[in-house]
């Protein structure tokens, strides 16, 4: 039996995020859409993309 392999959500986002950044040709300090949109687009929970974003910029995550 084999499984069909699937990112973490956080880990698509982080790959979604890149390919965006890419895309767009965003630099530091460029401003992305709002978090609703993109969440909303890529059918991905918030917290997933805030993992991402906050891995992209440097910041360090915060645990709930």
């Amino acid at each position: 039996m084999t499984q069909d392999y699937r990112p973490r959500p956080r880990e698509l986002a982080r790959e979604l995020l890149n390919g965006y950044l890419v895309e767009h040709q965003l630099q530091s300090g460029d401003r992305l859409p709002s978090e609703r949109s993109l969440c909303e687009a890529w059918g991905l929970s918030r917290s997933a993309l805030r993992s991402a974003t906050a891995r992209a910029s440097g910041r360090p995550q915060r645990s709930l």
